[in-house]
């Protein structure tokens, strides 16, 4: 259904899968996560492979072959690997000389061979849905994948010197160098193209993203936006008040500002998140603020909770209110949120099938210390070592097929529909959909001395603190 010439017919396939299914297949995102430790695992948060970082430097993989899933015509070259990267449907490792290995599907930047020669000295990798962008020691940007979607950025490479770090939407990258300016390419429609606003993109000191839009924070606590106008590349209606602006968080199609006295300022799609002022005036002394695809719940500083947008995908926590309070942390999948308290306990709300509703395993949520997520389903860890798990079954809702070896577990991955998690011992279980990574049957025998898990989404790559604050891995 991405497949699609039309900027806006692909934006109203987009929007028409919402409608009609409730739901996308995956969270937020992505932002791609550098992966470290001596054996760590990858998941593409979006689509359906895992990858395990050895500690000999080599790379297992499973899930789906056509998206990462099978690295066996690179695993030769997989050697001395340092970090692991992804797209929707394609890795990016990164070796300790500073070279790239790429597998999965071609078109979403499994095949580097037109870059290979200056794929040298990358310090580290970015993506959007169907494309990679890595930074060099020496500032420049190399990119591969769809030439429409960020995988092109010869229009721009003259500009793309002295790059600190780069953001993404679905189809658009922006790069921020060392001067405080914005270089951007890709699609236009989602923010490719900062021409309009390229005088006001100046002392830029981050930048964040919906997956449609662009905002960046300056140095002077006021925020540049651009792209589709409607999914929060448009602040105009709220200019005025974007000022001494702390951080940015995003849902899918609208943007939440936190200033730095504690209030909110919102913008985008008002029913998906960007229209805040039925809560208003209850968001103050906001410490945080996480998302849902389409809703925003932010956390106060007296561990309460402030919920809006789409109110069967979390913008309506009513339901529970009494039970929001010294909440320490919330997590969320695609429609639905689950609130960690200070007692260990867990609350959820939203959409039932998302994990909106933990009632059949609300006696086993006790002493909780972190939560994980699919695109539909939680995965609770316990002080105990053991995991309780609630949501969409086939999105890994449902580990009674493993349960008996979820224990001394110490951390949890996932993709968009399985669950990975590490066990004190160094070994891995996995469950959810065995297409998109939940049966590693198939390598077992290797996945031995794990040191560590990771997950990560493929798009979008922002330093938002929305796409960052869930403990994944």
């Amino acid at each position: 259904m991405f497949l699609l010439n039309s900027p806006h017919t692909a934006l109203k396939s987009l929007i028409l899968h919402f409608v009609m299914r409730g739901f996308y297949i995956s969270l937020l995102i992505l932002l791609p996560r550098l992966v470290q430790g001596q054996l760590s695992i990858t998941g593409a948060r979006i689509e359906r492979a895992f990858a395990a970082l050895r500690g000999d430097g080599s790379v297992i993989t499973w899930g789906d072959a056509s998206t990462g899933g099978n690295s066996s015509s690179v695993s030769s070259s997989l050697v001395n690997v340092q970090s692991i990267y992804s797209t929707a449907n394609a890795f990016a490792a990164l070796t300790g000389n500073g070279s790239v290995v790429t597998w999965g599907d071609a078109f979403s930047g499994g095949d580097s061979s037109s870059v290979s020669s200056s794929l040298v000295n990358v310090q580290s990798i970015y993506s959007t849905y169907f494309a990679f962008a890595a930074l060099r020691g020496d500032g420049s940007v190399v990119t591969w994948g769809d030439a429409s979607r960020g995988g092109n950025s010869s229009s721009v490479s003259s500009s793309l010197v002295n790059v600190q770090s780069i953001s993404s939407t679905y189809f658009a990258f922006a790069a921020l160098t060392g001067n405080g300016s914005v270089v951007t390419w890709g699609d236009a429609y989602f923010g490719g193209n900062s021409s309009s606003v390229s005088s006001s993109l100046v002392n830029v000191q981050s930048i964040y993203s919906t997956y449609f839009a662009f905002a960046a924070l300056r140095g002077n606590g006021s925020v540049v936006t651009w792209g589709y106008a409607s999914y929060g590349g448009d602040s105009s209606s709220v200019s005025s008040s974007l000022v001494n602006v702390q951080s940015i968080y995003s849902s899918f199609y609208a943007f939440a500002a936190l200033t730095g006295n504690g209030s909110v300022v919102t913008w985008g799609i008002a029913f998906y998140g960007g229209n805040s002022s039925s809560v208003s005036s209850s968001l103050v002394n906001v410490q945080s603020i996480y998302s849902t695809a389409t809703a925003f719940a932010a956390l106060t500083g007296n561990g309460s909770v402030v919920t809006w947008g789409g109110a069967s995908t979390g913008g309506n926590s009513s339901s529970v209110s009494s039970s929001l309070v010294n909440v320490q942390s919330i997590y969320s999948t695609a429609n639905a949120f689950a609130a960690l308290t200070g007692n260990g306990s867990v609350v959820t709300w939203g959409y039932a099938f998302s994990g909106g509703n933990s009632s059949s395993v609300s006696s086993s949520l006790v002493n909780v210390q972190s939560i994980y997520s699919t695109a539909n389903a939680f995965a609770a860890l316990t002080g105990n070592g053991s995991v309780v798990t609630w949501g969409g079954a086939s999105s890994g809702g449902n580990s009674s097929s493993v349960s008996s070896s979820l224990v001394n577990v110490q951390s949890i991955s996932s993709t968009a529909n399985a669950f990975a998690a590490l066990r004190v011992d160094g070994s891995v279980v996995t469950w959810g959909d065995a297409f998109s990574g939940g049966n590693s049957s198939s390598v077992s025998s290797s996945l031995v001395n794990v040191q560590r898990i990771f997950g990560h989404k493929s798009v979008p790559s922002t330093s938002s603190p929305s796409q960052v604050r869930q403990e994944r891995s």
